[in-house]
C-alpha cells in the first residue's frame, strides 16, 4: 500500500518482533520513506487514539483471532478510523480447493484444529470451511458502520501460474509454523504431518497442479 500510494502516510501493526524487522529491512530496501510500523497485539485494545486513520486495513486475521474477540476487535478498529473514514476487512474461508489428495488433508486439519480451538465459524468440525466470511459484513454493520459493501476474489496459484512459487513458498513456511497448533489441538500426530507435508509440497510443484484460493472483502464507513 505504501509502495502504491506514496504520498499517504502507512502504519502497519504486528506481534512479532521478527517479522517487524523483517518488514523493516523491506521498506528499506524499496526505500519507502511514508512507512512506520508498530509492535502491538491485534487481539486487544489498539494502542491507537481516536479518530487516528482515514483508513484501516485488516486482513488474513482469522489465523490467530477468537472466535468471540471479532466484535471487539471490529469495534476498536472503528474507534480509530475518522469519522468517514472507512474499514475493511478481508479473509478467506481455508487453504483454496486444490487436487493435490495431501494440501486438502492438511486444509481439512486445519479446520478441525479451529474449530476446536474456538476460532472457526462453522457449525460442524469435520468440513474445510471456517464461515469466517458470511461473518464480515455483520460485524461491520454490528459496529455501527454505514453502507457495508462485500466483493468476492480469487486467486489461482495452478501450476504456471504467477502465484504458484510465491504461494508454495507462503505454504512451505505456514504449514510448518502451524504444526504445534496442530498437534496441540490432538487433530493429527508429528509423525502423520512430517509425511503430509512433504507430499504437499511435492504435489504443489507437479505440472498437473491445480488450485484456486477464495477471498471476501468487506467495508464500510464510519458515520460523520
Amino acid at each position: 500500500m505504501a509502495y502504491a500510494h506514496p504520498h499517504i502516510e502507512v502504519i502497519g501493526i504486528d506481534i512479532s518482533e521478527t517479522m517487524l524487522r523483517y518488514a523493516q529491512a523491506q521498506a528499506h530496501v524499496q526505500g519507502l520513506k511514508n512507512l512506520s510500523f508498530r509492535l502491538m497485539d491485534a487481539t486487544g485494545p489498539l494502542d491507537f487514539p481516536e479518530h487516528t486513520f482515514d483508513f484501516v486495513n485488516a486482513r488474513s486475521l482469522i489465523g490467530f483471532m477468537p472466535k468471540d474477540r471479532w466484535p471487539d476487535l471490529v469495534s476498536e478498529l472503528v474507534r480509530i478510523t475518522r469519522p468517514s473514514g472507512t474499514i475493511r476487512l478481508t479473509e478467506f474461508d481455508g487453504g483454496g480447493l486444490s487436487n493435490s489428495p495431501a494440501l486438502e488433508r492438511s486444509n481439512k486439519l486445519l479446520t478441525l484444529a479451529f474449530y476446536q480451538g474456538g476460532r472457526a465459524f462453522t457449525p460442524i468440525p469435520d468440513g474445510q470451511i471456517w464461515g469466517i466470511t458470511p461473518m464480515l459484513g455483520l460485524f461491520l454493520q454490528e459496529a455501527g458502520c454505514l453502507q457495508v459493501h462485500q466483493h468476492p476474489y480469487v486467486l489461482d496459484f495452478s501450476a504456471g501460474t504467477q502465484a504458484n512459487i510465491s504461494n508454495y513458498e507462503n505454504f512451505k513456511v505456514a504449514y510448518k509454523l502451524v504444526q504445534p497448533f496442530l498437534v496441540k489441538m490432538q487433530v493429527v500426530t508429528q509423525q502423520e504431518l512430517d509425511t503430509l507435508y512433504d507430499q504437499m509440497l511435492a504435489q504443489m510443484m507437479l505440472p498437473t497442479f491445480r488450485a484456486l484460493w477464495y477471498y471476501l472483502g468487506a467495508w464500510g464507513r464510519k458515520p460523520a
